[in-house]
């Protein structure tokens, strides 16, 4: 199966100016609603149970695309900042999901803060988008007892290996680095 990596780079004033704790606050909030979409999808649910993932026990949501149809101008604004939401190919001034129809992973600082997002589309072709600028990583970053650490390749894959019961002392993590725009094929 092909993947394609699209790597964007968030590069905008909002980050700029705003703290880490406001930027978490606004990504924490944005992840919730992820979260609860895992919920009420049942197509989701499907395609995860194929790949054998518990969506119940794994941190992870899903973006339906509708995120923002209830936030107002303020909120959209933000979230257009942020490279949440994009133009619509559409719909003329218009917006759409980043994430839409993705499964989204949230990105970790090493505060254990979320810092960006990993999405994974698995049908109809397995495609990544990520939205980070720096680094981070899912789960969140291992606690100090940890004596074993099990890199993965991407938040996917730390999210089918973290379902298998490992001793409290090992950590299974995915880094993610974005330094720069580029698209993989």
């Amino acid at each position: 199966m092909k993947e394609k990596y699209e790597i964007e780079t968030i590069d905008n004033q909002l980050l700029m100016q705003s703290n880490s704790n406001e930027m978490s606050e606004i990504l924490v909030k944005v992840f919730h609603y992820f979260a609860r979409g895992m919920g009420y999808s049942t197509q989701a649910q499907e395609q995860l149970s194929h790949f054998g993932i518990n969506h119940k026990i794994i941190e992870l949501g899903f973006d339906n695309g509708l995120f923002f149809a209830k936030a107002n101008e303020l909120l959209k604004n933000q979230y257009v900042a942020l490279g949440l939401l994009e133009p619509s190919p559409i719909k003329r001034d218009g917006f759409r999901s980043y994430f839409k129809n993705h499964f989204v992973f949230p990105l970790y600082g090493v505060d254990s803060h979320i810092v960006g997002f990993w999405g994974s589309q698995l049908f109809p072709e397995l495609s990544h988008k990520i939205l980070l600028e720096g680094v981070g990583c899912y789960p969140a970053p291992p606690s100090p007892a940890t004596s074993v650490l099990i890199v993965c390749e991407n938040p996917l894959q730390a999210c089918l290996i973290q379902q298998i019961n490992f001793s409290p002392t090992t950590a299974v993590v995915s880094i993610v680095r974005n330094t720069h725009n580029c698209l993989f094929d």
